[in-house]
C-alpha cells in the first residue's frame, strides 16, 4: 500500500531476513530480482548489500538480477 512507502519497512524486513538466512539457516548466497524500471526496489536491494549481476527478460518485461554472498561463509 502506498501509504507505507518510504518509511523503511522493506529495508528493515530485508535486514531481518538476511540476518536470519545467513546466521540461522547458514545460507551461502541470497538472490533477488526486480523490474528493471523499479528504482525504489533496486535502491533497497543495493542498500541491503545486494550486487547487480545481470538483466534478463521475463514475460516480456526487463528484470534485473542481484545476489548477496554470506560474508561469514566466504
Amino acid at each position: 500500500m502506498e501509504k507505507h512507502w518510504g518509511k523503511g519497512y522493506a529495508t528493515e524486513a530485508g535486514r531481518a531476513f538476511i540476518d536470519y538466512a545467513f546466521n540461522e539457516m547458514k545460507v551461502e548466497v541470497l538472490y533477488a530480482y526486480a523490474d528493471a524500471g523499479n528504482e525504489n526496489s533496486r535502491k533497497i536491494l543495493e542498500k541491503l548489500g545486494f550486487h547487480f549481476v545481470n538483466s534478463f527478460e521475463y514475460d516480456e518485461e526487463l528484470e534485473v538480477w542481484y545476489e548477496l554472498k554470506n560474508p561469514n561463509r566466504i
